[in-house]
């Protein structure tokens, strides 16, 4: 199953687990990813 798949499951279902330092070093704005996407991480990597 893809990662995209994953991320298009129920949020309530699946949680997410991100890596701020990784999603940082890709060019990610971290906190426009939390605005985006509000709840889905209820994990952090720091």
């Amino acid at each position: 199953m893809s990662w995209l798949k994953i991320w298009r499951r129920n949020p309530a279902l699946v949680a997410m687990q991100l890596d701020i330092g990784w999603a940082s070093v890709a060019g990610q704005n971290i906190l426009e990813m939390f605005q985006k996407h509000p709840g889905r991480f209820e994990l952090w990597h720091v």
